[in-house]
């Protein structure tokens, strides 16, 4: 079974807060590689920085990651399940420009929510970083080079509540997938909650199909009401074609219009900015 030991220490050779997250951190590590992450250099916003990883205790693989503050679930709950628009908005413009730099490696997440996206510690709480690449896998095909071909009846990855139409019917994930999982989690942030929660379900496949049906009969319009820009992301996402490259430009744009249409701007004072943080994440 695949667990993890999680513990805050001093690093003496780098007098810097980590975390170390154990074991069987192979594959994390390598697509943190890929994204730079493991380089002493690495100053990419929205990445964690790795110190470290190799075997610890002559037992354990581990994977040191810079110490980093509260996910935006803990954050919700923090400011009471209430964000105004401006914060949901600017959330939408830094987690879009994330999982393009994610996508643009390669990459496709695969499990999109909002317990995977955390803030730096006090000095950085206005940064957003992505963590937990458990569940990625490339979609270039490491020989041809190109996209991977598009399959069915693949098994189920990721968070049901916030997982694609097309996941739900085991379909091979693309960008396409991971954007319109965002769109959930936006949604999830605007309603406090989706109306595909809460369900009184026996087991886990019942659930998935269950979430699924409720998703399939809510429409946008619905699902959006009151946020045209909202509304026009999720209707983009879902037309997407499988290995079709999406246009973020455009998607961050809808966010950057709701902003400016409601007076605000992208000064990442996002609500939680006066809150006392004091969870941290790997």
């Amino acid at each position: 079974m695949l667990f993890s030991i999680l513990c805050r220490y001093i690093s003496c050779s780098l007098n810097e807060p980590v975390k170390t997250k154990m074991p069987q951190l192979n594959l994390e590590f390598q697509v943190y590689k890929l994204l730079g992450a493991t380089n002493a250099l690495h100053t990419m916003n929205g990445i964690p920085k790795v110190f470290h990883y190799g075997l610890a205790e002559k037992k354990y693989n581990a994977l040191v990651l810079e110490l980093l503050g509260p996910s935006l679930e803990d954050l919700f709950n923090i400011c009471n399940r209430k964000f105004t628009l401006k914060t949901i908005m600017m959330i939408g413009i830094h987690t879009l420009r994330i999982i393009e730099i994610v996508h643009d490696k390669g990459i496709v997440y695969r499990d999109i929510k909002p317990e995977n996206f955390v803030v730096g510690q006090e000095s950085m709480k206005n940064t957003i970083y992505i963590i937990d690449f458990g569940l990625a896998k490339s979609y270039i095909d490491q020989i041809t080079k190109k996209h991977v071909p598009y399959r069915e009846r693949v098994n189920l990855t990721g968070t049901a509540r916030y997982m694609s139409m097309n996941t739900h019917l085991g379909k091979e994930q693309s960008r396409r997938d991971d954007l319109e999982s965002l769109g959930h989690m936006y949604m999830y942030l605007v309603l406090g909650s989706l109306p595909w929660q809460g369900l009184k379900v026996n087991n886990s496949k019942e659930r998935f199909q269950k979430i699924y049906e409720i998703k399939k009969k809510t429409p946008i319009s619905i699902l959006c009401d009151g946020h045209p820009e909202m509304a026009e992301y999720m209707n983009y996402v879902r037309r997407l074609g499988f290995n079709e490259t999406p246009d973020y430009v455009y998607l961050r744009n809808l966010f950057i219009t709701a902003l400016h249409k409601n007076g605000f701007e992208d000064d990442q004072c996002f609500d939680w900015k006066d809150k006392p943080l004091n969870s941290s994440k790997t």
